[in-house]
């Protein structure tokens, strides 16, 4: 039957016992193109993208599983015009209430085609969503409004004029301690200023202006690019770190940008102590410095850095591609600083959330300005090294002021003399960038020297081989079966201008259990 209109009512359309009903043909309508006759009402789908549920007895109901003219069956729509109705079977869409992803292809979903039923339309239609909502825009006016609303952060536009007469535009993005000017001229970044006013820690101050260079140029145009085709994806990684930072700390009393700067600090003592034990080796005389700094790097305790390589925040470098291959040439070496990839870990804070870990200390002493233990006692002897005995400390624990009412952000612990102190409820997560495939065992022996509970394993198992290189689709593979992956690549020759062909091959002869560790818990002890 045709939609009602608002004006009419439903009981006067209901059929009436005894009497034919006679199909609707093209002339009763004045109109050359007859309307189109919809299965269903859209007052249920209006406001949402996958329709209502049905039962198997809606279904044998619904007009839309009877067949039309041109032997279309189940289509979403039924149409008077058999052109419609071919032009939509053309089209791949059909069964009820099927919004034609069918036939459809999305980029990281594979083919869609084998839907069995409801609820796994449902699930890629959620997974479709996710892929749209993940994106977060172009650089503009609005785009970035629209991302200091996701973040959490207040705004404020500032409108002020040039010496020239120009209007320009100031967007004020602030928090609890973090602030962040944005100067734009029709929708174009001009400048980036970044402040945390309510810190007064040196060592948060000396890195501002490289962290605001990173925003910055994540803003900015390229020569040549079109404003259209500038994305806001690096930036927003970057605020949604300083967004997080700053939404766990509180002022007065604990500020987690000092806090991961007091880790930073503590670390780079370390790494200009260990290159300059590398720089003192008989064996290292003559090298380059390039080389000695990726050794400390790769073999040592690593080398941290703070908003480096386009990412705010604290990186521990701990691997490098080539790292035993340094360039010759100053232009090779900047090649390949920014073509080489760097294996690092990502420092940052987390809610604690109740779980059994130290909360967070302000502290730039996290190993002593000696480094190495002059004094060890007997424990520090039984415990197996390859090097020399850090020395490590631990730092006083960071008590929050008791001014503050916010029992959220602050763990209550009563102490011996019967008073209570307020501890941050925030702890010191680790990100590997990339993420890290080990074997299982590896993985819980990580797991283990942080304290945490490993997780358990996949289901389905996945092998190591497996997840190194995933097996291809529409194949089946056994992981018990023996295995073989082969590769070939052109090298060029040492000392001469020509390639040579390479082939490699993997022969797995047994299956290796393993997982991707992409994060986790730091946990520090002496």
């Amino acid at each position: 039957m045709a939609t009602p209109t608002p004006g009419e009512k439903l009981a006067d359309k209901a059929p009436k016992p005894g009497l034919p009903q006679q199909g609707r043909t093209p002339s009763v309508f004045p109109a050359a193109t007859p309307p189109v006759s919809t299965p269903f009402s859209y007052a249920h789908i209006a406001f949402s993208p996958r329709g209502p549920k049905s039962s198997p007895q809606q279904f044998k109901k619904s007009p839309a599983t009877s067949a039309t003219l041109m032997g279309h069956t189940n289509a979403p729509l039924n149409f008077d015009s058999p052109s419609a109705a071919a032009a939509m079977g053309a089209l791949g869409i059909g069964g009820g209430m099927d919004l034609g992803l069918d036939n459809v292809s999305v980029n990281g979903l594979g083919g869609i085609g084998g839907l069995t039923g409801e609820d796994d339309r449902i699930k890629r239609l959620d997974t479709i969503i996710d892929i749209i909502g993940n994106a977060k825009g172009r650089v503009s006016e609005a785009g970035l409004e629209r991302l200091s609303q996701r973040t959490g952060l207040n705004k404020i536009w500032e409108d002020h004029r040039t010496p020239d007469g120009k209007v320009k535009k100031t967007l004020v993005i602030a928090g609890h301690g973090l602030q962040l000017d944005i100067i734009l001229d029709n929708n174009i970044v001009e400048g980036v200023t970044l402040a945390f006013p309510e810190s007064e820690s040196p060592i948060v101050a000396k890195h501002v202006d490289s962290a605001g260079q990173i925003l910055l140029r994540d803003l900015q145009l390229l020569p040549d690019q079109s404003p259209l085709t500038k994305k806001i994806d690096e930036f927003a990684a970057n605020l949604e770190r300083l967004a997080t930072l700053d939404k766990l700390s509180i002022f007065p009393g604990l500020d987690c940008q000092e806090a991961v700067a007091g880790i930073f600090e503590s670390l780079e003592r370390l790494y200009n102590w260990e290159l300059a034990r590398v720089k003192e080796d008989a064996a290292m005389t003559g090298k380059p410095d390039v080389l000695l700094e990726r050794t400390v790097q790769c073999s040592r305790s690593g080398r941290p850095a703070m908003h480096a390589r386009d990412q705010v925040g604290l990186s521990l470098d701990y691997w490098a591609e080539r790292h035993l291959v340094p360039p010759k040439i100053p232009a090779t070496e900047t090649y390949c600083a920014n073509a080489e990839q760097i294996w690092s870990i990502i420092v940052g804070c987390r809610p604690l959330d109740g779980e059994l870990y130290p909360p967070i200390r302000i502290s730039e002493d996290w190993i002593s300005q000696k480094i190495e233990k002059t004094d060890p006692v007997p424990t520090d002897l039984l415990e197996p090294s390859n090097g020399p005995l850090l020395d490590w400390l631990e730092p006083a624990p960071t008590v929050l002021p008791p001014a503050s009412d916010n029992k959220a952000v602050a763990v209550e612990v009563v102490q011996p003399d019967g008073t209570t102190q307020r501890y941050p409820n925030v702890k010191f997560v680790a990100t590997l960038n990339p993420p890290v495939i080990v074997p299982q065992a590896v993985c819980n022996a990580l797991y283990n020297l942080s304290g945490a509970q490993p997780p358990p394993m996949m289901l389905p198992s996945y092998t190591f081989d497996g997840i190194s290189f995933p097996i291809v689709d529409g194949q089946n593979h056994d992981a018990s079966e023996l295995r073989t992956i082969s590769c070939e690549r052109d090298v060029f020759v040492s000392g001469a201008p020509q390639r040579r062909r390479h082939e490699n091959t993997l022969f797995v002869y047994k299956p290796v259990y393993g997982q991707t560790i992409k994060a986790g818990q730091i946990y520090h002890h002496t």
